[in-house]
């Protein structure tokens, strides 16, 4: 008998034993299934978060390269010169001098305001560059002016514009210039920028062409 009870619980140690090997891999081989799993779903992960990053990357590209193709196609579309602005402004008032034109973009166009004056008012003219519109005029108590631009000049106007638009490089456009009779001199201040909203500014002198300043 005792020999029969010990063999009994020879057998049963080693059902269990069994019981317990098979349970431990089974466990393993949910354990290894599930980090297989988890592996897979992370680099599934890794590689949309690319994919969605080179979207955004490649969607930003395209926005920028739209948004300078705007600009541009702006600036194309001047159908009005300096000069001829000039001339319109001394149609619309006469026997006056012209001591500063600006130039500037105006959401879908660019804008031409341009001051003058006699021996009384101030007068004050904007023109749209891109149709010849004129968009205001004022007059107003003369207050010192002084100063006389010249047509003959303005031809330097895009030589200057050139210069600097070749310094600044691709992906820049003009945004705003200014010419002003100062005291002792005539200035030119140029500004261009691009679709990051970097902008580089020149400041001239009109009459000697030297580079001022640039920042």
């Amino acid at each position: 008998m005792k020999k029969l009870g010990m063999i009994l619980l020879i057998l049963t140690l080693l059902v269990t034993a069994c019981g317990n090997k098979d349970t431990n891999k089974e466990v393993d081989n949910g354990s290894s299934q599930d980090n297989s799993k988890n592996s897979t779903e992370t680099q599934d992960e890794v590689a949309q978060n690319k994919e969605d990053g080179s979207e955004d990357t490649a969607k930003e590209e395209t926005e920028k390269e739209d948004t300078q193709k705007e600009e541009l196609q702006k600036h194309e579309n001047i159908k009005i010169s300096v000069e001829e602005a000039f001339d319109m402004y001394l149609d619309k008032y006469p026997n006056t001098k012209i001591n500063e034109i600006e130039f500037e973009l105006e959401d879908d166009h660019y804008e031409y305001e341009i001051e003058g004056y006699d021996g009384n008012k101030e007068y004050e003219l904007k023109i749209n560059a891109n149709s010849g519109e004129i968009l205001e005029e004022d007059e107003d108590t003369e207050d010192e002016e002084q100063g006389e631009l010249k047509r003959d000049d303005l031809g330097n106007v895009d030589k200057y514009l050139k210069e600097a638009l070749a310094d600044a490089g691709d992906g820049f456009w003009l945004d705003e210039y200014e010419l002003k009779v100062k005291s002792n001199y005539t200035k030119f201040d140029i500004e261009v920028k691009n679709d990051k909203g970097d902008k580089i500014k020149y400041k001239y002198d009109f009459n000697s062409g030297e580079l001022l300043k640039k920042e």
